[in-house]
C-alpha cells in the first residue's frame, strides 16, 4: 500500500514548504520488527520504551532507514528543491522534513489523523 504524505511543514496559508513524499508502507509486522531493531520497545499497553539510546538515538536510527520506503519525494523551500531523501537528509534546513518523516515510520502510520 502507497500513501502520499504532506509533512506538516508543507501545510497551511503561511506554509514555508511545499510539497510531498510517496511512500510504501511497511506491514504491521515489518513495523513491529524495525522498532524492535532501533531499540524502542512498545507495551501490550501502547507505552513507549525508547530504551538506552533515548528517543534523540532512535530517531537517529530511524531516519538511516527511511529511503527505503520513498517512492517518489519532492519538497521545495524557496529556490531549493530536493527530489531525493539523500541530498534532502543531509541539508539542515529541511530538517523539519526529515524529522516529521521519522515520526510517521516510529508512529506506526496512523492514517487518516491528519
Amino acid at each position: 500500500m502507497e500513501l502520499d504524505y504532506i509533512p506538516k511543514v508543507c501545510k497551511g496559508e503561511d506554509a514555508k514548504y511545499s510539497g510531498k513524499v510517496r511512500l510504501t508502507i511497511p506491514s504491521y509486522s515489518e513495523r513491529m520488527a524495525y522498532s524492535n531493531q532501533v531499540g524502542m520497545r512498545i507495551s501490550a499497553e501502547g507505552e513507549v520504551d525508547f530504551g538506552d539510546s533515548g528517543i534523540t538515538g532512535i530517531m537517529s536510527k530511524a531516519a538511516k532507514d527511511i529511503e527505503k520506503h520513498i517512492t517518489y519525494l519532492e519538497i521545495q523551500k524557496g529556490e531549493t528543491v530536493h527530489k531525493s531523501y539523500k541530498t534532502m537528509s543531509e541539508d539542515p534546513t529541511f530538517d523539519a522534513v526529515t524529522q516529521d518523516l521519522t515520526n510517521l515510520m516510529l508512529g506506526g502510520f496512523k492514517l487518516g489523523e491528519d
